[in-house]
């Protein structure tokens, strides 16, 4: 079963998803031209798969908190205003590909911190993000195959420099 939210024009904010534990395939948030903030899915533990895709006034991913594996891919791409992706705090798998890509505005990635385990981690074309250090577990355990990381700012280019950075800031 699929959770498709899916160009909802009038949509401002998403609510009564509280005890929405399981979503068997994939949870799709695409083409809501008025969501904000994304801050709905606190009780979620298994998906199949996520796409955050083309939310043109979503500023903020949030929540996620007991969300622990993700069968497939997480995608977040082509959010204009994005600013921060935040939560994901208790995620450690990716069965396939984590994927976070033309942000143009995506400053922080707060989120992710016990992740370990991906196929591709993506971080590309998110010209303006300076923090990316809740991918520094994944990166530090050496837990993916693929490393596709460029077209961020400084820091955030390489596996290499969110090694580096990241460890010189947590220490």
């Amino acid at each position: 079963m699929d959770l498709q939210i899916f160009n909802e024009p009038h949509l401002k904010k998403l609510t009564g998803f509280k005890s929405l534990s399981s979503i068997a395939n994939a949870l799709l948030i695409a083409d809501n031209p008025l969501l904000k903030e994304l801050d709905a899915f606190n009780a979620l533990r298994t998906v199949g798969s996520i796409d955050i895709l083309t939310n043109i006034f979503l500023k903020t991913i949030n929540g996620f908190d007991v969300l622990t594996s993700v069968t497939n891919d997480l995608n977040i791409i082509d959010n204009a205003v994005l600013v921060y992706i935040k939560g994901f705090g208790a995620l450690t798998t990716i069965g396939g590909d984590l994927i976070i890509s033309n942000n143009p505005l995506l400053e922080s990635i707060f989120a992710f911190s016990a992740l370990s385990s991906v196929t591709t981690l993506g971080l590309l074309t998110n010209p303006v993000l300076v923090y990316c250090c809740g991918l520094s577990n994944v990166i530090a355990v050496g837990g993916y195959a693929v490393e596709a990381i460029a077209g961020n700012s400084p820091g955030c280019n390489s596996a290499a420099e969110i090694d580096a950075i990241c460890n010189a800031v947590l220490s």
